[in-house]
């Protein structure tokens, strides 16, 4: 299972990974604005964020942090589906200075 950002749903490298993974049978989510695109045809799951971006920005400040709260979502989703497993990955992985 393959997990794909993409807030156009049309940056290059991701549309070259989704279809190489379709290619594979291998299904995949894409996670991208709510939009007719080229990753929302390739991938079989889809979460949309929302952020339009205003004319003047130096950044895609909106686009990007509504993208990174569905991942912090989907993460923590993940860590309580699998608690006690993940309660150990996190104490194995950890530094103590």
């Amino acid at each position: 299972f393959a997990l794909l950002i993409s807030y156009s749903g049309e940056t290059k490298e991701m549309v070259n990974i989704a279809n190489a993974l379709r290619k594979g049978n291998v299904s995949s989510c894409a996670i991208t604005r709510n939009s007719d695109n080229t990753l929302i045809r390739l991938t079989d799951y889809h979460l949309y964020v929302c952020g339009k971006e205003s004319v003047f920005r130096s950044g895609a400040m909106v686009s990007r942090t509504s993208t990174l709260y569905m991942i912090d979502l989907l993460y923590s989703l993940c860590i309580s589906l699998r608690w006690s497993d993940s309660l150990k990955n996190i104490q194995k992985s950890r530094l103590v200075s």
